[in-house]
């Protein structure tokens, strides 16, 4: 089933947004995602460095004397828990602040001062786990900083009884720097999460802007696209138009033509009785010859204006300007020389291009009174066409004037209106003029009396 325009101008301005919010989203999406990750490890960086440093003081010798038979009121464990809960409560964030040894039978807790949360529900945080309470779901980082007597963070959040949390490691030791036991910090998820949420709010107003830019570039695709259907239907018509107009004007033209060739050919009778009849005996046979020249003149002017039937074809180029030249020799009306080199045939229309060149340089002889020369150059090497460029010296300022007058008069629409005032040689070489801008050549006549003719040949497919 085809689809309407409107239809596809529809699709066009989904696709276009889909496409543009798919990318943005993707990016954003991969921004995030860095973003996060970097947060990530600037908070573990953080935990780190500040477990590092809460390592430092604590002290190690009284630390190593503590056991089962310790009592939570012991001066020493009080003073060392309450040193721990000032590290804590100024730390970020932090929720337990411990220690740790390990034992063949695994981990066991020492200090551990923090506030707990009420999980039996009587309203008063829990008692903390008494001293040398095994932690019997520890996680992996900190067995690992245990045996390694080793700084460690969690690289994901991990789960125990407490809760979820991403804790810090830093061993800690004795006068003697004999390794004594582990300091962890846990970061609550919670807390961890709400140092992200900047990050979420930012992600979620780009998800809002990302939506409206795809529904701008929706909008605008779809209005671009609407526009370039109407100017092409405005187009089609305006074509459409156009083209009946010129249907018009040729059967005018061409009208005009029969015309012409009945009044001519007319007009030709008339003229050849006129040399028989003995009332126009006295009528110099001068006066006669140049009536028909003239009228002669008027008719091939008529036909130029005419569509010109173009045959394409290979040839040459200097063999084309070879039979340019003899031609122009056996008429007497000048030379030509070609100037440039062209080993590959090129493409146009060979006998168009040789007749109007000949009648150019002959009636510009006939202007100028005497025979004219010229010569031919390659301007420019196009992508599929050889740009050539012609000139012809013209002498005299008189014929220099008549030519600069033709060319301006063949520039001009109502020059057949003053047909009359030209001569039959004028009449001649605007009919030249006229079939070699048909033919794509461009003439302009310098101050210095130089005839340029810009004109252009094909290249061979193959070239």
């Amino acid at each position: 089933m085809k689809l309407s325009q409107s239809t596809k101008t529809c699709l066009d301005a989904t696709l276009a947004a889909t496409v543009l919010i798919a990318l943005l989203g993707i990016t954003t999406y991969l921004l995030y995602a860095k973003s996060v990750s970097a947060l990530e490890e600037q908070i573990k960086a953080g935990l780190i460095s500040t477990v590092s440093a809460s390592a430092t003081t604590l002290n190690g010798d009284i630390h190593r004397h503590f056991n089962a038979e310790t009592l939570p009121d012991d001066p020493e464990y009080h003073a060392m828990a309450m040193q721990m809960e000032r590290i804590r409560q100024a730390a970020t964030d932090v929720r337990y602040i411990y220690t740790c040894i390990l034992k063949p039978q695994g981990i066991y807790f020492i200090v551990n001062p923090s506030p707990q949360n009420d999980g039996d529900g009587d309203g008063l945080p829990d008692p903390p786990p008494a001293l040398m309470t095994l932690y019997d779901d520890a996680p992996q980082e900190l067995m690992d900083a245990l045996k390694n007597q080793e700084i460690g963070v969690s690289a994901v959040p991990y789960r125990d009884q407490w809760g979820t949390f991403i804790s810090a490691y830093a061993p800690f030791y004795d006068a003697k720097g004999e390794f004594v036991g582990v300091l962890a910090m846990d970061l609550e998820l919670s807390g961890f999460y709400k140092r992200l949420s900047n990050i979420q709010r930012v992600f979620g107003k780009a998800k809002i802007i990302i939506l409206f830019l795809g529904l701008i570039a929706g909008l605008v695709v779809w209005w671009i696209r609407r526009s370039h259907v109407n100017n092409v239907r405005e187009l089609k018509a305006a074509e459409t138009q156009a083209a009946y107009r010129v249907s018009q004007f040729r059967h005018s033209r061409d009208a005009l033509l029969e015309v012409v060739r009945y009044f001519s050919h007319q007009l030709s009778e008339q003229l050849s009785h006129g040399k028989k009849d003995r009332s126009l005996s006295d009528c110099p046979q001068k006066i006669l010859r140049q009536a028909e020249s003239y009228h002669q003149a008027v008719y091939d002017y008529a036909l130029s204006q005419g569509d010109i039937s173009t045959v394409i074809e290979s040839f040459y180029l200097s063999d084309w300007f070879g039979k340019l030249n003899s031609v122009l020799q056996q008429a007497g009306s000048g030379q030509h020389e070609w100037l440039g080199e062209m080993p590959h045939p090129v493409q146009g229309d060979c006998q168009a291009l040789l007749e109007a060149f000949s009648e150019l340089y002959y009636w510009l002889s006939q202007i100028l009174n005497q025979p004219v020369s010229g010569q031919t150059s390659i301007a420019e090497e196009g992508l599929d066409r050889w740009h050539l460029v012609t000139e012809i010296s013209v002498h005299g300022d008189v014929g220099q004037t008549r030519c600069r007058h033709l060319l301006q008069l063949s520039a001009e629409d109502g020059a057949v209106n003053r047909l009359v005032t030209f001569s039959s040689t004028d009449l001649h070489l605007l009919k030249v003029i006229h079939i070699l801008q048909q033919l794509a050549c461009e003439l302009t006549l310098n101050d210095y009396g130089v005839l340029h003719i810009a004109w252009q040949v094909g290249k061979e497919k193959g070239e």
